[in-house]
């Protein structure tokens, strides 16, 4: 990984181009293929402020679900660097998440310890082992990290004995448990936990009498649940103003809808006409620009919401966009930059879609 003008460049026009639309304009976007020089596709996991990118090749189901498996890589302006593993060997590592720091999170093979992985953060040259310090057991059996703050601080899953899935938060060299709220049991082993810069948690827990997924944010020590009359509910990111993004079934004959919670409100955000079937909202930044997606009976597209309305994000491309259907929306950076997959000229592929230009108010 690397530190260099290219990124400053490009955070300053993305910034220029937000100046134009920050109150309710659409953008226009240029997209370039992230993974296209690679050989084989790629599923872009988060993008930090400097534009640099996780990935994993693991692309046999969809976002969020997929940062425990797969060989990891850094996309970095043009250098492409697989994450490594803890010791010499091919076990490899997935990749999760990266901090504006550059600090890399997942979870990474150990051939002495056969029964991992665990979970580490990567700056590029030193891999801290995060362990399974919170196992009941005092035996490791597995632990994965899913999202790191510009602190260092790590938060994920690991195994409390056994079977059990257990949240975790690791700071100061320490792995402690988050408890979940009341009436949920542990971890959808399945969802990302992620954590902002003041160490504020969202995350998903199981219900004690439905199993059924439940949303909720964790602060001052204490978990919440964001919708606790909903049927399920799964949270997938939150920003600095402790805005959480996820989906939503508000019942059992409703659809899977995204959503974003907000001082105790909830939004839900509109879905395209024709892929209203199930939808979910991916990442939020700190403007509150939210990308996912929206699907229908047979295919799906990538969707930009700017605080007032959503957008397909097809329909916000400009000429580099052409032989491009954008998908899915996987994260978005503070620089409006976003990053997800679909196909380019008929194969899959990860982008990049990049703020060139503001558009009308809409």
């Amino acid at each position: 990984m690397r530190t260099n003008s290219l990124r400053k460049i490009a955070a300053g026009c993305a910034l220029a181009a937000i100046a134009g639309w920050a109150w309710g304009a659409a953008p226009l976007y240029g997209v370039s293929c992230l993974d296209c020089s690679l050989g084989f596709p790629v599923m872009p996991m988060d993008i930090n402020a400097g534009g640099v990118v996780v990935a994993i090749d693991d692309i046999r189901g969809e976002y969020p679900a997929l940062c425990y498996g797969g060989q990891g890589y850094v996309f970095d302006h043009g250098i492409v660097t697989p994450t490594p593993s803890f010791d010499e060997g091919d076990l490899g590592s997935s990749a999760c998440a990266i901090s504006d720091l550059n600090v890399v999170v997942g979870a990474a093979g150990h051939t002495q310890y056969p029964w991992g992985p665990f979970g580490y953060a990567w700056d590029g040259t030193t891999m801290v082992d995060l362990g399974d310090g919170i196992n009941d057991y005092g035996d490791g059996y597995f632990s994965r990290a899913t999202s790191v703050n510009s602190r260092g601080h790590v938060v994920g899953h690991a195994s409390g004995g056994y079977h059990d899935v257990e949240l975790f938060i690791y700071k100061n060299g320490r792995m402690r448990k988050i408890p979940p709220p009341a009436g949920t049991h542990d971890s959808n082993f399945n969802l990302p936990v992620r954590i902002n810069a003041k160490d504020h948690i969202a995350g998903t827990s199981l219900g004690n009498l439905d199993d059924l997924s439940h949303a909720w944010i964790y602060k001052a020590g204490v978990a919440t649940a964001l919708a606790p009359d909903a049927y399920s509910s799964e949270a997938y990111g939150i920003n600095d103003k402790d805005e959480v993004v996820g989906t939503v079934r508000l019942s059992y004959d409703d659809y899977l809808v995204p959503v974003l919670w907000s001082g105790g409100s909830t939004t839900l955000l509109n879905m395209l006409p024709g892929l209203d079937r199930w939808g979910e909202a991916n990442d939020i930044n700190k403007a509150g620009w939210i990308v996912g997606d929206t699907c229908g009976d047979t295919a799906c597209t990538a969707f930009v919401y700017n605080g007032h309305r959503v957008f397909d994000l097809n329909s916000r491309m400009d000429g580099s966009g052409a032989g491009w259907t954008l998908s899915h929306a996987s994260s978005i950076n503070d620089s409006g930059i976003i990053v997800g997959t679909g196909t380019f000229n008929g194969a899959f592929h990860a982008f990049m879609a990049t703020p060139v230009a503001a558009m009308g108010a809409e």
